[in-house]
């Protein structure tokens, strides 16, 4: 189920031409990044599907996975992530995203089993929890971290000021 440009679902590989309402990033080379539902409606990732990346010529790409979205005024959280797509950087564009829609303090990636996610997470700032697999940050630090590292993959966030 692609994104298509009116933000309804339709096959992959038919999103139109111009960018979607729906499409938070964009690539240099023209890969875009596009959400469920509407920029910022966390609760869409978990009801109406996975954030997807496509070329510029609309061609998909493949998804970013994520599942268990939690977000409570103290924080926000979620079970699951993994990259899909052989586009590099999604753990850091999805970590911009969640962080830059939430209001909580605090962000949680839950049972961390990839010794890979956990290095890519440290280097937004988040470390292990006490006695557990959960990684946990400032929301505020993971958001200026990963908008970092966003912009040196290359990626143009959109309603992000430039770095």
């Amino acid at each position: 189920m692609g994104s298509t440009h009116d933000g309804q679902h339709g096959e992959r590989g038919t999103l139109p031409a111009g960018l979607p309402p729906n499409a938070v990033a964009r690539r240099q080379d023209g890969v875009i990044l596009v959400v469920p539902g509407e920029p910022g409606d966390l609760a869409a990732l978990d009801r109406d599907g996975n954030p997807e990346f496509y070329d510029r010529e609309g061609a998909h790409l493949g998804t970013i996975d994520i599942s268990g979205i939690n977000e409570d005024p103290t924080t926000c959280a979620l079970f699951a992530i993994s990259n899909l797509s052989r586009v590099r950087g999604a753990v850091y564009l999805i970590a911009w995203y969640l962080t830059r829609h939430t209001a909580a303090k605090t962000f949680v990636v839950r049972r961390v089993n990839s010794q890979r996610l956990q290095r890519l997470l440290e280097r937004l700032g988040m470390r292990l929890a006490a006695g557990g697999r959960d990684m946990v940050g400032s929301s505020a630090a993971v958001h200026d971290l990963a908008r970092k590292k966003c912009h040196r993959h290359r990626w143009q966030l959109m309603g992000a000021p430039p770095l």
